[in-house]
């Protein structure tokens, strides 16, 4: 199990993924 800080926060997802870009 991991501790997760309570300040902790994530990372924005990106609205559009450039890695899906064709």
């Amino acid at each position: 199990q991991r501790f997760i800080h309570p300040t902790y926060r994530p990372p924005p997802q990106p609205r559009r993924p450039v890695i899906m870009r064709a």
